[in-house]
């Protein structure tokens, strides 16, 4: 491809994209990163600056700068630039940037896609960065609301009349006997018989279809009474 249309295609891209170094460092900005990194159309004092430097990252104004700090090694931007030097891949990942701001600090969610670049030198890596905060709070919304509708039938399931309850139903004593069981039929499973124990408990334990069924009573009166295990 002509350098002149690589050129044109790498600065009308409408991502945030970067040539970097190994070590983050700025080596091309196209028009969209510039627009981000520098509103005041200067990008010229952000080459050969550290990608946390140029964004502001929090821990770049630690010793050392961006890189040097214990909270870097998990940086997803790093990694995606070292995972696309070392494999030759793709790497494309989510990753929060904890920014400063004129008005304080926010955490922003971005999108990061790196690809290992060779031209005649040393490697270097094609890195976009896409601010996609406001996709991250739209799938916190759905997550939410789905935890929330599963909440709401488990709520529901667990309303059943005792009959219709597919989970079992027990009572029991302290020392963990078995009073009184709901049989839940089940394909190949086994029930409880009352009088039987539980892990650790008194009374002899016992298992196969003969767990007495619970009938419903009318309301206000429960006919319904616990049965006593062997020997009592």
């Amino acid at each position: 491809m002509h350098d002149g249309l690589a050129h044109e295609i790498f600065e009308a891209s409408p991502a945030p994209t970067l040539i970097v170094d190994d070590d983050l460092r700025l080596l091309q900005l196209n028009r969209a990163a510039r627009t981000m990194l520098a509103p005041n159309g200067d990008a010229t004092s952000l080459l050969m600056k550290h990608g946390g430097e140029a964004l502001r990252c929090v821990h770049s104004y630690g010793p050392g700068g961006c890189g040097r700090q214990d909270a870097c090694r998990d940086c997803g931007v790093r990694g995606s630039v070292r995972n696309a030097l070392e494999s030759g891949r793709v790497r494309r990942t989510r990753s929060f940037l904890r920014l400063r701001r004129d008005r304080g600090e926010t955490e922003v969610c971005v999108l990061v896609s790196a690809t290992r670049l060779v031209h005649g030198g040393p490697s270097h890596v094609l890195l976009t960065l896409e601010d996609v905060s406001d996709v991250q709070l739209k799938d916190v919304v759905i997550r939410a609301e789905r935890a929330l509708r599963l909440a709401d039938e488990r709520a529901a399931a667990l309303a059943r009349f005792p009959e219709e309850n597919p989970e079992p139903v027990l009572r029991v004593r302290g020392d963990l006997t078995l009073l009184y069981a709901l049989a839940v039929r089940r394909a190949g499973g086994a029930g409880l018989r009352a009088g039987s124990a539980g892990p650790g408990g008194a009374g002899a334990a016992g298992a196969g279809r003969g767990a007495p069924r619970a009938r419903r009573a009318p309301l206000g009166r429960s006919r319904v009474r616990p049965v006593r295990g062997p020997g009592r």
